[in-house]
C-alpha cells in the first residue's frame, strides 16, 4: 500500500507512506483434485499446490499447512511441505477405509484451498477388466452355441 498525502493545514512537501505486508497470499486454484493409487510408495509427492503473494521480500514468502482440526489430517497420511506446498504420502493408503480424502490446505494468511484425493486401487481394476472380458466372451459363446442348435 502506498499513501500519499500532505500535513495539514500546509502546502508543502507530501509523505508516502508504504506498508511492505498489505497483501494476503492467494492460491493460485480454489480446488485440486487428484488421483492416486492406493499402492504409491510412502514418501512420494504427488501434488503441488501453488499460491503467490504480491508483498515484498519476507512479507511475501508463502507457508502452506493443512487445517490441524480436519479429521483427516489427524490420520497423518499426507503431509505438506511448509515451503513448497508439495503433498508427500506420509503413511500406506488404504481404498477400503476410504476412497476418498479431502484436506483443506491453508497458507499463513488463512487463505484456504480445498485439495481431495480420490484413490483407486490397481488390482480392483485389474479384477474388474478381467471380469468383463470374461463375460463378454462367454456371452459370445452362448450366442454362438444358441445359433449352431439351430
Amino acid at each position: 500500500m502506498s499513501l500519499l498525502g500532505r500535513t495539514q493545514g500546509t502546502k508543502g512537501p507530501r509523505r508516502l507512506i508504504r506498508h511492505e505486508n498489505d497483501n494476503a497470499p492467494v492460491f493460485t486454484s480454489l480446488n485440486y483434485t487428484v488421483s492416486v493409487s492406493e499402492d504409491i510408495p510412502v514418501g512420494t509427492s504427488f501434488l503441488q499446490v501453488t499460491a503467490s503473494d504480491e508483498d515484498i521480500g519476507n512479507n511475501a514468502i508463502v507457508d502452506y499447512f493443512f487445517e490441524e482440526e480436519d479429521e483427516f489430517v489427524k490420520m497423518d497420511l499426507f503431509r505438506i511441505d511448509r515451503s513448497s506446498g508439495t503433498i508427500r504420502v506420509n503413511s500406506k493408503l488404504d481404498r477400503e477405509t476410504a476412497p476418498r480424502w479431502v484436506h483443506y490446505a491453508k497458507l499463513l494468511s488463512q487463505s484456504h484451498s480445498k485439495v481431495q484425493f480420490d484413490f483407486w486401487s490397481v488390482c480392483k481394476n485389474i479384477l474388474l477388466y478381467i471380469r468383463r472380458r470374461v463375460w463378454r466372451k462367454r456371452h459370445k459363446n452362448r450366442t454362438k452355441s444358441s445359433s449352431s442348435k439351430s
